[in-house]
């Protein structure tokens, strides 16, 4: 196949494989590349245009503008370091309180036929 060049202490090179159907004459023209699919979207070079693309932030912020609103807020509390403060831990500790609530209340109000008669 090749000459091996290979020296102690480097890792061996792979074998150089030859593309099949392709011999290596000069001035021949490149195979055609294949048809995408009709559905598919045109194909980018850029991959900030594949980005936003997959992400569809305009799209998505005409469906949900709040819940897009509330990520973005998130994502700057967590990225500004305001995540680990003495303010998050107290609203933190109010938001299960709060959801608690329901479940105490459910858990302490009695329930069957007395409950019925009293009302």
């Amino acid at each position: 196949m090749g000459i091996d060049n290979h020296q102690p202490g480097r890792p061996a090179a792979p074998p150089r494989v030859e593309a099949p159907n392709v011999p290596p004459v000069a001035g021949r023209a490149p195979a055609e590349e294949p048809t995408p699919p009709r559905d598919a979207p045109p194909p980018r070079d850029d991959p900030w245009d594949t980005l936003v693309h997959a992400v569809d932030l305009q799209g998505r912020m005409e469906r949900q503008p709040h819940q897009t609103l509330l990520v973005a807020f998130a994502f700057g509390f967590v990225a500004s370091g305001a995540l680990f403060t003495r303010f998050s831990a107290r609203a933190l500790g109010l938001a299960f309180r709060v959801a608690a609530l329901p479940l105490l209340e459910a858990a302490l109000t009695p329930t069957g036929p007395d409950r019925a008669s009293r009302g």
